[in-house]
């Protein structure tokens, strides 16, 4: 599998999508985002168009070389849905989603690049949080994007389930870097529905199907993971990524079933030129046929590529090789006993801890992601459905309430004198607490956070209440 695999269609591409009815548009939703979005926002990184409804989602698509950053969640309600973004026309600008929800997509079409964004180009987005929907296309269909070209995705997830025929993923149909081999990055994002695709040789010689991604060129994939089914009755069909080339996964896995003819694996269908790290596959791999290209991590792997710290369970999958049927270096099969185990992946060498840690890639314990490892990036301490609190962090010798008000038009925030809280309860003995006004990292509020120590040592940030 090398590049040309991949480019081919995206050359070939023409213009030819073919929707339903989109949201009908209101009488100020012009297509002149400085009237549309006036007093919301100028479109610069500095200052970003605020997009609060389905309405301003939709304004996105007249002015697409703008920043965006949304500031609600938003229903779309399942009415037709149009890609942001077409072929002819890519979205090249920024959107920070904001953790915010986008529930509800739907959107369909029978020509290339179907996704809320159908093509992006040159493009970054960050914390887009697709709660629900659906999309459904030809070739390059994704619930976030359709086709990505020389873009960077960060944070973002989408639970739509998604149905094409080829170059499709969970997340993004295709993925490819720059052009000059400049790599670009899919970092600290997931998918969550189903993923299926049909085969319509020869109008699709090659299926590429993911849970992730459908396929990626030049893409490092780092802190990701999918865990939706994927069925196809096609080729390069696999839990995370159908196919990748010159680019890199780490710290990832995939969970989910898949199904598929050729070239079918838990993690990567087929792979070439590509570093692969620190991942591992559960899924249920079945192929069209036993002696099918097939494995537990990976169905083929074409050129050399270099494999580290991999696992994939033996017991669930049914695949007794990681790659094509055959155990490869750097990869280690595990019961599923074993893959629940933290000694299994300290023993791979892995950055993991069963008690959630800031400086920890990967957490491991009985009561989430069933007993799986998953990765800490997308928790913090107070969310961490795995943490044990160390000695010096003990969260019961207090309570605390805190407020948060509005960060002033000037000055900073230790400026404010008149912020309000109300004390906690059951301080610890030899425990002493203080407080100080805080700036949140994330920005725009002032914010009151805990200092502790104990005894004469020095003040410290607490956690529990930061």
């Amino acid at each position: 599998m090398r590049r040309k695999k991949f480019i081919t269609l995206a050359l070939a591409v023409t213009v030819g999508m073919t929707f339903g009815v989109a949201i009908a548009q209101p009488a100020n939703a012009n297509g002149n985002c400085v009237t549309y979005f006036n007093g919301r926002g100028t479109g610069t990184p500095a200052d970003p168009y605020q997009v609060g409804a389905a309405l301003d989602l939709q304004e996105v698509a007249f002015c697409r070389s703008a920043s965006f950053i949304q500031t609600a969640d938003i229903d779309l309600l399942s009415a037709a849905w149009t890609p942001l973004g077409t072929t002819a026309t890519p979205f090249t600008g920024t959107y920070n989603g904001g953790g915010y929800a986008i529930a509800h997509l739907n959107v369909s079409g029978t020509g290339y690049a179907v996704g809320l964004f159908g093509e992006i180009a040159g493009a970054t987005l960050t914390r887009i949080r697709i709660t629900s929907g659906t999309a459904s296309g030809g070739t390059y269909v994704g619930g976030l994007v359709g086709k990505s070209l020389n873009s960077n995705i960060t944070e973002c997830s989408s639970a739509a389930n998604v149905t094409g025929e080829s170059y499709v993923g969970g997340l993004v149909g295709y993925m490819m870097g720059a052009t000059s081999g400049t790599t670009r990055s899919l970092a600290t994002s997931f998918a969550t529905g189903t993923v299926s695709g049909a085969w319509n040789p020869p109008t699709t010689p090659s299926s590429f199907i993911g849970g992730l991604v459908g396929a990626s060129d030049s893409i490092n994939v780092t802190q990701s993971f999918a865990s939706g089914a994927v069925t196809s009755d096609g080729n390069y069909v696999a839990g995370l990524i159908g196919g990748t080339s010159n680019g890199s996964i780490a710290n990832s896995y995939a969970t989910g079933a898949i199904t598929g003819d050729w070239q079918v694996a838990g993690l990567v269908g087929e792979i070439d030129l590509t570093t692969i790290s620190n991942s591992y596959a559960t899924g249920r791999v079945t192929a069209g046929a036993p002696s099918n290209a097939q494995g537990g991590l990976v169905g083929q792997s074409s050129l050399t590529s270099l494999w580290t710290a991999l696992t994939w369970d033996i017991t669930t999958s049914t695949q007794t090789g990681s790659v094509n049927r055959q155990i490869d270096p750097g990869t280690t099969a595990s019961t599923t006993a074993q893959m629940k185990s933290l000694n299994t992946f300290t023993g791979l060498g892995w950055n993991i801890s069963s008690s959630w840690s800031s400086t920890t890639t990967w957490v491991i314990c009985s009561s989430f992601n069933n007993g799986y490892p998953h990765l800490a990036a997308f928790f913090t301490q107070s969310t961490a459905p795995c943490f044990t609190p160390s000695a010096n962090q003990a969260p019961d010798r207090f309570t605390v309430v805190h407020q948060a008000l509005p960060m002033p038009a000037s000055g900073k925030c230790a400026d404010i004198i008149d912020i309000t809280y109300t004390w906690g309860t059951g301080l610890k003995g030899g425990w002493q607490q203080s407080w100080q006004p805080w700036v949140s990292p994330k920005g725009g509020w002032a914010c009151i956070r805990a200092l502790v120590k104990k005894n004469d040592e020095p003040w410290v940030i607490n956690n529990d209440a930061a």
